[in-house]
């Protein structure tokens, strides 16, 4: 759970993957940072993600989403949680990625992304470095 001090939704995502970076540094320019954090799983380390509800190994394949009041979201839920976060339009593709009608279509997608993620063209697809110390990749500019 988070306390009071602490944002009130929190993306988690791989700094060794070069699409969940430029995912979770999308985020970042789109919502209230004093609302909502992006952290890395690798910067949370074992402890810090057991204390949010899932291992590092599950972090290692998928992002998560996590709240105060609800059990942490993963995978493609989580990506949509983080879009609505982010209010107006994006909010509205958060939605319908969470419809009930796409929902099973998001997951599949995720998954296939995620498993293949190393495949992708583009030059940072998985070639971010694994992040070395607390600070977090997301917020380095």
């Amino acid at each position: 759970m988070l306390d009071d001090a602490q944002p009130k939704g929190r993306f988690v995502y791989d700094a060794d993957c070069g699409i969940c970076t430029r995912a979770s540094n999308a985020f970042v320019k789109h919502w209230d940072s004093g609302r909502f954090a992006i952290v890395s799983y690798q910067a949370l380390g074992d402890e810090g993600c057991r204390k949010l509800g899932f291992s590092t190994a599950e972090a290692q394949r998928a992002a998560f989403w996590v709240t105060p009041d609800a059990p942490p979201k993963q995978g493609h839920e989580a990506v949509a949680a983080a879009l609505e976060a982010c209010g107006g339009w994006r909010r509205a593709m958060g939605l319908v990625v969470d419809a009930p009608i796409i929902r099973w279509f998001a997951a599949k997608v995720y998954r296939l992304v995620a498993e293949n993620r190393h495949r992708l063209p583009g030059p940072d697809a998985c070639t971010v470095p694994a992040a070395t110390s607390s600070e977090d990749p997301a917020r380095q500019r």
